[in-house]
């Protein structure tokens, strides 16, 4: 279940991009050892690929916005301090998404949408 949510995310971002993520390559990876601080977690994943991207850094990008206190990135954080991981994210209430900072009624509507999305993509890819 992990791995499927993880490559659904990864196809889900990769899905409508103009052109295909690059190819890890050595000189790739050089260039992500020595550029660590990306300025936004959308430019690693356009520049490298989605896969290299975190699970703080994919939430971010469905988050898209901060607050006038945290910026997506921070939101992302405490979402996973509060639940542990992404894999604990599918199921919570609306209501126990929105008790973290941040987290307000349309960002926590999103989040739902997307893992209602994920969840349908796995019933349907078990049910082949």
């Amino acid at each position: 279940m992990r791995l499927i949510l993880r490559r659904f995310l990864v196809y889900f971002y990769t899905f409508d991009m103009k052109r295909k993520p690059k190819k890890i390559t050595n000189r790739v990876r050089e260039e992500i050892s020595s550029y660590k601080q990306w300025k936004h977690p959308g430019g690693k994943l356009r520049r490298i690929s989605p896969s290299q991207c975190s699970e703080k850094e994919l939430l971010s990008i469905i988050l898209h916005s901060g607050t006038k206190k945290l910026n997506a990135e921070q939101i992302a954080q405490k979402l996973l301090d509060e639940f542990g991981t992404v894999y604990n994210l599918p199921g919570k209430t609306l209501n126990e998404l929105m008790g973290v900072e941040g987290i307000g009624p349309v960002k926590a509507t999103q989040l739902a949408a997307v893992f209602e999305l994920t969840k349908r993509i796995i019933r349907h890819i078990e049910s082949r």
